[in-house]
């Protein structure tokens, strides 16, 4: 046991050493374990780490947890959600624990950017209760986001969205929304959705009415990743 705290200890201080998330090879590396034994004991211990919180296992990345706002530093590496994106195509989100409003950016913007998924941030700056992260990773897999425009049935409630790239049009191309998500929606709204195999829809985010001036340039963020 006394053997498995301390290499607990130096998987710590590893990451702290580091200063970045890393994989279980590169902690391997480090280590200088060798073998598939000692192998399956580092997942095992790893494993244990995760379970008592005193550290985070993020889409094959082992990285240390923020435990207080004290520690929410440049530099530092963070799981991040994403709240909302704002009608510039900003993206905003928050940690987990420390609720700090952050402004993410990133070198190559991923359209499939929503609300509710979680990143890998690495933060840039931090001014009291708000900072700004560099997006490293997803944490998720990406979903393939839709433009729609919505339209009200005139006999039995609900909706039906209708894509608005030109390749999705057609027969079987638009889709039918129940009565409880058509009444959240107004007649000619478009908004940005997901579609699953089934025909299920997930609306996302409500751009604009389609009588709206901006409604063009935040179609074009959204669809070029601008």
């Amino acid at each position: 046991m006394k053997t498995l705290n301390k290499l607990g200890d130096s998987i710590l201080q590893i990451l702290v050493s580091a200063g970045r998330p890393l994989s279980k090879r590169e902690i391997a590396r480090h280590l200088h374990i060798k073998g598939t034994t000692a192998r399956v004991n580092l997942k095992g211990l790893l494993a244990e780490l995760i379970s008592h919180g005193k550290i985070l296992h993020q889409r094959h990345l082992y990285l240390l947890p923020s435990t207080t706002s004290q520690s929410f530093t440049r530099g530092q590496f963070l799981p991040i959600t994403i709240t909302h994106i704002d009608e510039d195509g900003g993206i905003i989100g928050s940690t987990p624990k420390d609720k700090i409003t952050l402004y993410l950016q990133t070198k190559r913007l991923h359209r499939h950017l929503v609300p509710g998924m979680q990143v890998l941030g690495k933060i840039t700056s931090r001014d009291g209760e708000s900072g700004t992260a560099e997006i490293i990773r997803l944490l998720e897999k990406p979903t393939r986001t839709i433009i729609g425009l919505f339209t009200k049935q005139a006999h039995g409630g609900g909706g039906l969205i209708i894509p608005c790239e030109r390749k999705r049009q057609g027969p079987g191309g638009s889709l039918r929304l129940p009565p409880q998500e058509a009444d959240k929606l107004n007649e000619g709204d478009v908004v940005v959705y997901t579609a699953a195999r089934n025909g299920t829809i997930k609306i996302i985010e409500r751009l604009d009415s389609k009588d709206d001036p901006r409604l063009f340039s935040r179609m074009a963020i959204h669809t070029h990743d601008i």
